[in-house]
């Protein structure tokens, strides 16, 4: 696959939100790649795919932010591998911008990272536990139990909550797990996703037709009006 012809799959994978195979032989001509795309759309459409629809749009922030290839990141590519050592609250944020009118979708906290809870808030609970033992058993009084149960578990929230959300703290050192893949992220996504929602993203055919022309003609540099559905790629467009 020459370079103008990878950048042109490229970029209409990201104005439609799909995904063209490597290995596909059944594109050959301008008019190959628009059926192409009208079915892939049409397919969209008939099972309305939001975790797709989801990941393309978090994959083009994702990559705008990191710099990373589209290629390198698929819906099995594991969290890890995309944020930072640093600066993570500073990075998804900037993720968060980058997606737009749809930001929306991806909660503001408690996503991207699943943590292990601190350990000095498992003995916060343990010890607002054993509070409720000793009143049971005669040792405190009810309401020092209740005082006891109020603060023990306000303060391993609190722990967990900076141990979560402040990287700079002390809190930074505690031992954090980060799950899930990319597509798990997408698909989080897409529980806040509705028909309505997409109802403008399907493109008539006309529009379609259009708006991969209009791509061919950047890449290769050459009037809109000169390349016709027929035109094969390699032997009429001159794209290597």
């Amino acid at each position: 696959m020459g370079l103008d012809i990878a950048e042109t799959v490229i970029e209409v994978e990201d104005a439609f939100g799909i995904e063209i195979p490597e290995d596909t032989d059944t594109i050959f001509t301008v008019g190959d790649l628009i059926a192409f795309v009208q079915s892939q759309l049409d397919e969209a459409r008939k099972t309305k795919c939001y975790s797709s629809f989801c990941f393309y749009r978090l994959r083009e922030a994702f990559c705008t932010v990191s710099g990373k290839e589209k290629r390198s990141i698929r819906p099995s590519t594991p969290i890890t591998e995309i944020l930072p050592e640093k600066d993570e609250a500073v990075f998804f944020q900037t993720v968060r911008d980058a997606l737009g009118k749809w930001q929306g979708l991806l909660p503001k906290k408690g996503l991207l990272r699943q943590y292990s809870p601190h350990w000095v808030s498992r003995i916060c609970r343990w010890l607002g536990v054993a509070s409720v033992l000793l009143m049971i058993f005669g040792v405190i009084p009810w309401w020092l139990m209740l005082c006891a149960l109020f603060l023990f578990f306000i303060l391993a929230g609190e722990i967990d909550y900076q141990a979560n959300t402040s990287p700079g703290t002390l809190f930074r050192k505690t031992r954090f797990i980060r799950r899930g893949t990319v597509g798990d992220v997408a698909r989080v996504m897409s529980t806040r996703l509705g028909p309505e929602d997409m109802g403008g993203e399907f493109p008539l055919p006309t529009e379609i037709e259009i708006r991969i022309k209009t791509i061919i003609s950047e890449i290769i540099n050459v009037s809109i009006d000169k390349i016709k559905n027929t035109d094969r790629f390699v032997e009429d467009l001159g794209m290597g």
